[in-house]
């Protein structure tokens, strides 16, 4: 189908002053398809309270945050809590065992001066099978979750992932599979580059669970340039950042993304591309998605289509960046397709097959020179 313009009937209609909310599944949490991811929390305090006005404004309750995340829970603590009672905060707790993940609520209580979480990760990623195993075992982290409710520390959990976090099927199915989990947080951008479309969101859709994607611009190299998406988005989006937003938001799955708002300026841009899928009809939704998912997604997407190679090497992740840089047309990723490039230098004599070895010659190609020198 052929998007309207803003000019045409129906487009030339304001945007609402406020963004759309959501269900989180079975969780019953209301959100704003917008949350704050905390890491992107401005520097200086002054500017925290501005940007949380500008979130407010245009409508969002969102907080997520993490004890890893710096100084983020302290600066809840400090200039947000008296929002509390208008936002839905949520925090993490990594995969050791029952009793950090109770240490690490009570913690994070202390730190935002509140008396209850609303959403907790735990775990909150399992990149190796320790910390998957963490979860499971007598005095894992899943005991130390369900504790937390319990006591009434945290009304609600979930579970999350990051990118290249060993994201495989059996893991994150297994998890789904406790029926514990509420929420999943799940990496997702423009360009597919983990597993997650074809199983586990559809998955944890049937269990009745909320999906929220996080890293949105793949640590920002999408909000940054456009890519090969630029014709895709004509007419709907100012900037590479709101087009990434608004692919993601139109997924007929997908709940909320998390988004670094580092500034009032930023909230502004963000926002209006949440805003703009709120007048967006089903079938304009829809095409977008078709025109994003067109171009394909990364070689490997699959783990186990990739070749055995040195732990060192991170063949997939380097191969995923080279079809970032060549393919997608992500200039931002060349610097990582050069350090991959001097990392298979170093292996010069693996016993690649013939088909892995023309994709490494077709890298060495593409970046003759080496910058990063």
């Amino acid at each position: 189908m052929q998007l309207r313009t803003p000019d045409e009937p129906g487009r030339s209609a304001p945007l609402p002053a406020t963004m759309p909310t959501a269900v989180l599944g079975r969780s019953g949490l209301v959100v704003s398809v917008l949350g704050w991811g905390q890491p992107g929390l401005p520097d200086l305090p002054g500017n925290t309270v501005a940007t949380a006005d500008a979130y407010q404004h245009r409508g969002g309750n969102f907080l997520d945050t993490a004890p890893s995340y710096g100084a983020s829970e302290e600066l809840i603590g400090t200039h947000l809590a008296e929002r509390r009672r208008h936002v839905v905060l949520a925090t993490k707790s990594h995969p050791v065992d029952a009793d950090q993940t109770l240490r690490d609520v009570e913690t994070s209580l202390k730190r935002m001066k509140t008396d209850v979480i609303d959403l907790l990760y735990a775990p909150h990623g399992c990149w190796d099978e320790e910390r998957f195993q963490n979860c499971f075992k007598k005095g894992g982290v899943i005991e130390g979750a369900r504790r937390a409710v319990e006591r009434g520390l945290a009304k609600h959990l979930a579970f999350s992932f990051d990118y290249f976090q060993g994201l495989d099927i059996r893991r994150l199915r297994a998890l789904i599979d406790t029926d514990l989990f509420e929420v999943v947080q799940l990496p997702y951008c423009l360009v597919q580059v983990e597993p997650v479309d074809e199983e586990i969101i559809p998955y944890a859709r049937a269990k009745g669970m909320g999906i929220i994607a996080n890293f949105p611009t793949l640590n920002g190299l999408t909000g940054r340039e456009w890519g090969v998406f630029y014709p895709d988005f004509a007419g709907l989006a100012d900037t590479p950042g709101q087009a990434t937003l608004l692919a993601i938001l139109c997924h007929p799955q997908i709940d909320c993304v998390l988004v670094r708002f580092s500034s009032p300026a930023r909230v502004e841009e963000n926002c209006a591309a949440a805003r703009r899928v709120a007048v967006m009809t089903a079938a304009e939704r829809q095409e977008i998605r078709r025109r994003v998912e067109a171009h394909g997604t990364v070689r490997y997407l699959q783990r186990s289509a990739c070749p055995a190679s040195p732990p060192s090497l991170r063949f997939r992740h380097g191969m995923i960046y080279f079809d970032l840089f060549t393919r997608f047309g992500f200039g931002g990723a060349r610097p990582v397709v050069e350090q991959f490039i001097q990392q298979l230098e170093a292996h010069p004599d693996m016993a690649w097959d013939a088909e892995t070895r023309a994709a490494i010659e077709q890298v060495r190609r593409a970046c003759p020179v080496l910058l990063t020198k």
